[in-house]
């Protein structure tokens, strides 16, 4: 009886190869065809890739030109600051700014004879300033000189300050 079990079991396994060589030939066909595809298709990923290697190189120079902007000091607003914060009776005679320093040199009248007061709350007024004192490490106060015009007298001043970098 397990006899008459063989041919049927060799049916099926000879069936089962067949199917399966069909399936690889048809596999391989299919895997041939997008070979060819990826052939053809070569040049342009060879062209996106060059692409995609200059856009990476130019957005690393965008990123380090958006740091330095970010870490370059806006000296037109602290300028604007400057004369935002100013009081009365004070003027500037020289504002300089160098790659490391800051110094403004300037004057200050009033009738009040209050003229050192006046430099001291400008000097506060700077140091709370968070616009004006973003950059700086120090701004300090040096020398005062005072002069007599006429009948009134003149306070010089200088303020010094460190650059950040």
């Amino acid at each position: 009886m397990f006899i008459y079990f063989i041919p049927v079991i060799f049916a099926l396994l000879l069936l089962a190869h067949l199917y399966l060589g069909l399936v690889f030939v048809t596999r391989s066909v299919h895997l041939n065809s997008l070979n060819g595809s990826w052939k053809k298709l070569d040049k342009q990923r060879k062209a996106v890739e060059e692409f995609r290697q200059q856009y990476d190189v130019l957005s690393q120079d965008a990123r380090m030109i958006q740091r330095l902007n970010a870490q370059k000091i806006n000296w037109p607003e602290k300028l604007n600051r400057l004369s935002l914060d100013l009081a009365p009776g004070i003027w500037f005679s020289e504002v300089t700014f160098k790659k490391e320093n800051f110094i403004l040199r300037g004057s200050a009248v009033s009738l009040q004879k209050e003229e050192v007061g006046a430099i001291n709350k400008f000097l506060d007024n700077l140091k709370k300033d968070a616009r004006f004192f973003k950059g700086f490490t120090r701004l300090e106060m040096g020398a005062l000189n005072r002069r007599t015009i006429g009948a009134y007298d003149i306070v010089d001043f200088v303020f010094s300050g460190d650059v950040k970098l």
